[in-house]
């Protein structure tokens, strides 16, 4: 709750604005396992105020209170805070406290020596206590020193030997361990386990503990290829290949267990030859086993390179081989579709010991991806195959914990009848279901085979209504419980004659929770409202592409619901006729059930209606059949109403021309393609002409779910069919790359391949080819690519009204980026090419790209682009003015209004910021989303920074609260897209509340946000007293201590916010937007989360990954459209990029790409060098620091570490023991 954060990360003040508010019994509420509010102060690691008023209020008694793990405010002082803390501590309860013991039997002196933030508390316990504490084991066996060995530095290892001598580092703990084995799991530092391989000699490495595992095996599998070096050194390389351990395994196989990363595997290898990969351990397992288990792709590649395909059929425990290792988790999909692609299909289907293959253990850990693989690969049969307890993988995946997607899948792909097969036990899959799924999932089943699902039982007399009793989760156990008995009631009503006689108005309020349920998709509710209904309403619901559709009730069930039992409820009560009502586009309910659900749909409407009903045409002149076709989900439905209605139906046209054959080639995939190859001749794919003359290769060029039918279509008629015209001289080669699926590089490299290089010049009869249409629909990929085939020059070809394709990429919506990679390619000169009308690409630009693009051609063309006219003498304000996106046209007109006057606009910079007010006094209310400091009002006192979105002022709340107050000014002005703005303006705002959530020592507090105007909005964050981290630098390289100091500050605080759920990830990054805090510490605080940035955006269509916002010299290369995507959004990879940049400032004492006169040259600077070398400081960096700096500036951002591997990085893990 709030009021324990409020302890947990503020001060005295708003402990007493606590007490005042909600009254002084508030502190002992009890939070997460029973702690109160002195538990969480005592955890607070910004200060002990807190600590210290509640020990005023409630004395040194509440101290001593456990919370459920039965550890005391002194146990988590030890932990968290300070030697100031201890001292309260002795004051208050006298040196007996320090011995009480909390969990695992801890005393505060073990929690001292996992204080990650210093060991100054464990120093003082010691020098209180004596240095018996120390050796006091816990629980487990574990002293003070094993702790602070896994856990600290060298610093509380000298403790130790000041203390008890060196011979406590060989005290044997839990597992039989001493210091150095722990020392050896420490994943943070290595340094502790350097500095007592010194002190306690090489052969401290060798003792073995309770599990027969040495120091050399923990280090293998914790640490990386530093600490191996060092063993090698002290012991020689044999020690790598020891067997001591309890499971026979050497250091290779605990390498092949290091999750963090694979080097240390690779070292070992490298040194010891491939042979060391293939020893068995004591179950049975190789490296190669244990690697698949933990590892990735690049793991198993280095032993495929080593030892080649064949160590993958080796069997370890179980008589597993590492297919069926990566089809037990859930984590594993990548590596185990490259194990199928390597060791070949037949791998599948090898049984382990007990009898499951890979299918059976893919049903049952992962997902519906890996299902579809397999089905590819080895058919539908496969799911038939018998394992363990005679279970199928249907079985399988009725136990798969992670949901019943699989299962689902599955039932529809094999058929209802697997859902009455049984194991050895006599449990169907209902059964199991009834155990380990939803009632979503039970369902489902009932909708497949009816309800005799509750009947069923297995060889012990259990029903379904048994097997949900033996639910572990209670909360799920109880949904289903409520669910038995609403399904029981349903039965009841379908098997009973007359209906119910519950029936309601369709009030506003019904119909308004009809619409949440229908748009929830909420079978259960909707059945219950349902229920309720007197008549077949009409109501407004946001259909799949969240348009507005008006029509019954009876249309939205099966356009929506996943559940029969609906559609069986509104029959019984309104009759069979309600599904013949019509909706404005001449649709019934037969027609839409056709488009969007399975085949039993199609078997109850024809019990209940009758054959003539599939015969029934919409306005567009379809029938049902049609409609079927263009189901994109399953084509159950159309090979149901073939084989009732025959093959004639395929070949009505509706209509546009269009028939059943074309329609499925659009929308559905191979297999309906083989559905008609069967039912009708051949030809029929060739011959058979539809809207347009188009043939149904031509529809099968437009389908944007799969690709698949069009190259069955090929590879049974020959490339010559995609080069076919329909009447507008329009190929199927022109549709696939119209096609919005299909906008990729390698969607044109699969057409040169068939078609040749030629086919990219085809024009059709407006003379577009397929690289006009490439430039104003693909990427800068696509470009090259056609660069590579045809040469620059076709980027010059003229088509449609006289246009090129760099007046083509002028108008592309998707790729903005794309016009300044040909304006590179082709030269500046190309923007001055006129079409039939005088247009320039830069008129073009005008009219369809963001603000940027219009930035871009200006520092190409200069102050002349402002006056540049086409044929009837319009310029570009005039283009900007055609805009139709309303947003993009605002942030047009703003900045050449800013061009055009002499007063520019100012940056919004963090000036050197001195501020002395804290906000301890804001109480409760800072810390959380809709806490306000004030009530009404407040005053701005001092103006501390200005920019083109607002202004920052120091403020004085009307509740006496003083802090900093970011005002937001956006770009809204009067019109009709007034509201749909407002509304994202809103929609942004309450999103980012969740910055106030934010709670870290180098990250600012952010208070309160809110929108006091539909165009205003203010952020409240904590007051600092500090300066920039630009001027801390002041154009001087830092040393190399500092940079570490401040490194590992940020790189902590990036941790915090890409661990959140979902990720916050800040979006401006750079040395403006850190504070040097003025308290001595040298402490950072991060300032500044782009939400300028998302507010800006949520006013215009341009999205972050078209027009990136923030500091240019600090931006990733893919949001500058450089590298393999020109959809990447701001990520926690372009956090990491700008982090590495303002290393680069620390170092150098000068921003990257300083010498950048502008967007183009920086672009050009970053394709050709990627990011600059950090080598022409005034100082010499080290190794480490050269190393840290290119993980954060990798030019591929896949190639980028994440802040949680930089913190294990021994740049920052070296010097602060």
């Amino acid at each position: 709750m709030p009021l324990h954060f409020v302890a947990e990360w503020q001060g005295a003040d708003s402990m007493e604005l606590m007490k005042k508010e909600l009254g002084s019994s508030c502190f002992q509420l009890q939070g997460k396992s029973h702690k109160t509010s002195i538990h969480y102060a005592a955890a607070n690691r910004e200060s002990n105020e807190s600590l210290k008023w509640l020990l005023n209020e409630y004395g040194p008694e509440s101290l001593k209170v456990p919370d459920k793990d039965g550890n005391t405010a002194v146990h988590l002082a030890a932990q968290n805070q300070g030697v100031d803390s201890m001292e309260l501590m002795k004051t208050k309860l006298g040196d007996a406290c320090f011995e009480i013991k909390g969990k695992l039997r801890w005393t505060p002196v073990h929690f001292a020596a996992t204080n990650l933030s210093s060991n100054a508390s464990l120093k003082w316990l010691v020098k209180e206590l004596g240095s018996d504490c120390l050796e006091l084991p816990d629980k487990d066996g574990n002293t003070a020193i094993h702790l602070a060995a896994r856990y600290q530095g060298i610093d509380s290892m000298k403790l130790m030997k000041e203390a008890l001598g060196k011979d406590c580092f060989l005290l044997k703990g839990c597992l039989n361990r001493t210091a150095i084995h722990c020392a050896a799991t420490n994943e943070s530092s290595n340094q502790s386990l350097k500095w007592l391989v010194r002190e306690c000699g090489a052969e401290s490495l060798t003792v073995p503990d309770q599990n027969g595992h040495t120091a050399v095996h923990l280090a293998s599998q914790y640490q990386g290829t530093d600490s191996i070096e060092l063993i090698k050194q002290e012991l020689g390389t044999e020690c790598f290949l020891l067997e001591e351990s309890l499971f026979a395994r050497t250091p290779v196989h605990c390498a092949a267990l290091n999750r963090v990363s694979n080097a240390s595997l690779k070292w070992l290898v490298k040194e010891f030859g491939c042979g060391c990969l293939k020893t068995p351990d004591k179950d049975g397992d190789t490296p190669i086993h244990l690697a698949t288990q933990c590892q990735s792709i690049d793991s198993l590649e280095l032993m495929k390179i080593e030892l080649g395909i064949n160590c993958f059929q080796l069997k370890g425990y179980s008589n597993r081989m590492p297919i069926h290792i990566a089809a037990s988790s859930s984590e594993k999909l990548a590596l185990f579709n490259w194990l199928i692609k390597e060791c070949g299909p037949d791998c599948l289907k090898v049984p382990e010991k007990n009898g499951n293959t890979a299918v059976h253990l893919a049903a049952q850990y992962q997902g519906i991806e890996s299902m579809k693989l397999i089905k590819k690969e080895l058919g539908t049969g496969c799911f038939h195959l018998k394992g363990r307890l005679m279970r199928t993988p249907v079985h399988c995946a009725a136990c798969n914990k992670f949901g019943y997607s699989v299962l689902k899948w599955l039932v529809l792909k094999c058929g209802p009848d697997c859902v009455a097969a049984v194991d050895k036990d006599g449990n169907t899959i209902v059964h199991l279901a009834a155990e380990h799924q939803s009632a979503d999932l039970l369902q489902f089943l009932i909708d497949q085979i009816g309800p005799q699902v509750l009947s069923l039982k297995n060889n012990k007399g259990e029903t379904l209504v048994e097997c949900v009793e033996k639910d572990s989760d209670n909360d799920r156990k109880a949904r289903k419980r409520n669910w038995i008995e609403l399904t029981k009631d349903f039965e009841s009503f379908y098997l009973e004659e007359g209906a119910v006689s519950v029936n309601a108005e369709a009030t506003d309020d019904l119909l308004n929770q009809l619409r949440t349920a229908l748009e929830a998709r909420d079978d259960a509710l909707l059945r219950r409202l349902c229920l309720l209904l007197n008549s077949n309403v009409e109501l407004t619901v946001n259909d799949c592409l969240n348009k507005e559709r008006t029509q019954s009730v009876t249309h939205h069930v099966v356009c929506k619901s996943r559940s029969l039992q609906c559609l069986k409820l509104l029959i019984s009560k309104f009759g069979p006729d309600c599904l013949l009502n019509r909706n404005n586009r001449g649709e019934t309910a037969v027609h839409l059930t056709a488009m969007h659900q399975e085949n039993l749909w199609m078997k109850l409407i024809l019990e209940a209606l009758g054959r003539d009903c599939f015969k029934d045409t919409a306005s567009n002149g379809r029938m049902v059949t049609h409609y079927a076709a263009t189901n994109e989900t399953s084509n159950s439905s159309l090979k149901w109403l073939v084989a009732e209605f025959g093959r004639d139906c395929l070949l009505v046209p509706d209509k546009e021309g269009s028939t059943v054959v074309h329609l499925a080639a659009e929308y559905q995939g191979v297999d309906s393609m083989e559905l008609m190859n069967r039912e009708l001749e051949t030809d029929c794919f060739k011959e058979l002409k539809g809207s347009q003359n188009r043939t149904v290769v031509h529809y099968a060029a437009g389908n944007n779910i799969s690709d698949a039918p069009l190259r069955w279509l090929v590879k049974k008629f020959g490339p010559s069919c995609i080069k076919f015209p329909d009447k507008h001289g329009v190929t199927p080669i022109h549709l696939v790359t119209l096609n919005s699926r299909s906008t990729s590089s390698m969607t044109l490299n699969w057409l040169v391949s068939v078609g040749g290089p030629d086919c990219l010049t085809i024009p059709d009869n407006e003379g577009n080819t397929p690289v006009h249409l490439a430039a104003e629909f693909h990427n800068i990929e696509s470009m090259k690519f056609i660069k590579k085939i045809l040469g620059p020059e076709c980027f010059r070809r003229i088509g449609f009204w006289q246009r090129t394709p760099i007046h083509c990429a002028a108008a592309n919506s998707n790729c903005s980026a794309l016009l300044g990679w040909l304006i590179k390619e082709c030269g500046h000169d190309c923007l001055m090419c006129q079409d039939k009308d005088g247009n320039t690409p830069v008129h073009r630009a005008a009219c369809f790209q963001p603000v940027k693009s219009l930035k871009l051609l200006a520092d190409q063309i200069g102050p002349e682009i402002f006056s540049l006219k086409n044929a009837s003498g319009k310029t570009i304000a005039d283009f900007v003015n055609q805009d139709l996106d309303e947003d993009r046209k605002l942030q047009k007109q703003s900045w050449i209004s800013s061009q055009l006057t002499p007063e520019r606009q100012l940056n919004l910079r963090h000036p050197e910021v001195r501020m002395t007010a804290s906000v301890e006094s804001l109480g409760g209310s800072s810390g959380r989303a809709g806490g306000k400091p004030f009530r009404e009002k407040w005053e701005n006192k001092q103006l501390l920074g200005r920019g083109g979105f607002g202004d920052v002022h120091k403020v004085l709340t009307d509740t006496g609260v003083t802090c900093a107050a970011k005002t937001l000014r956006l770009p809204l002005q009067l019109g009709d897209q007034l509201d749909s703005k407002a509304r994202k303006v809103d929609s942004v705002v309450e999103s980012e509340k969740n910055l106030c959530q934010l709670q870290h020592p180098n990250i600012v507090r952010f208070l309160y946000i809110t929108q006091p105007e539909p165009a205003t909005v203010v952020v409240f964050m904590e007051l600092l007293d500090g300066h920039t981290l630009e001027n801390f630098i002041d154009e001087k390289p830092i040393d190399e201590e500092k940079i570490r100091h401040f490194s590992k500050q940020i790189c902590s605080a990036l941790l915090y916010l890409h661990s959140q759920q979902p990720p916050v990830i800040h979006r401006d990054i750079n040395c403006t937007n850190i504070i040097v805090l003025a308290d001595g510490t040298d402490r950072l605080k991060l300032i500044d989360f782009g939400l300028s940035i998302k507010l800006e955006q949520s006013v215009s269509h341009i999205s972050a990954s078209t027009s990136p916002k923030g500091t240019l010299n600090f931006m990733a290369p893919e949001l500058l459209g450089d590298g393999e995507s020109e959809s990447v959004q701001y990520s926690r990879e372009s956090d990491i990029w700008a982090f590495g940049c303002s290393v680069y400032q620390m170092a150098i004492g000068a921003r990257p790409f300083a010498t950048a006169k502008n967007l183009l040259q920086l672009v050009r600077l970053l394709d050709q060098n990627g990011a600059p070398l950090l080598q022409t400081g005034q100082q010499s960096c080290s190794q480490e620091l050269l190393d840290f700096y290119s993980l954060c500036t990798a030019k591929d951002r896949k190639a980028r570490i994440s802040a949680e591997a930089l913190m294990k990085h021994k740049f920052l893990t070296r010097s602060c023991d």
